[in-house]
């Protein structure tokens, strides 16, 4: 069974500065903890500061906004996924049947 790479207590120490700070903002954590002194002195040293509770709450309200901008796109992405369908690896539209009144 291969090592981890770094120990509970430090991706929980780890974690916690991640999530204080918001450097979620700057990359993703997947990214962080492949080397987090690293990557905490690249931010910590640009003269980065937390963000004021004004800055946060319109941090938060933009948040919002891109989720439900995300959220519509998904649900169009959805309905548009249903229509197409794949055979063979090409993607093609059925074709719409209308009965003929007689």
């Amino acid at each position: 069974m291969p090592q981890p790479l770094i120990n509970e207590s430090e991706l929980e120490y780890w974690g916690d500065l991640f999530t204080a700070h918001s450097l979620h903002r700057y990359l993703s954590f997947q990214v962080f903890i492949r080397d987090p002194r690293r990557h905490w002195e690249d931010i910590m040293g640009r003269d980065y500061r937390p963000l004021l509770p004004a800055q946060m709450s319109v941090a938060e309200r933009i948040d919002v906004a891109c989720q439900g901008v995300e959220n519509a796109l998904a649900k169009v992405e959805g309905g548009v996924k249903q229509l197409r369908q794949r055979n063979n690896g090409h993607y093609f539209e059925p074709l719409k049947h209308h009965q003929v009144a007689r």
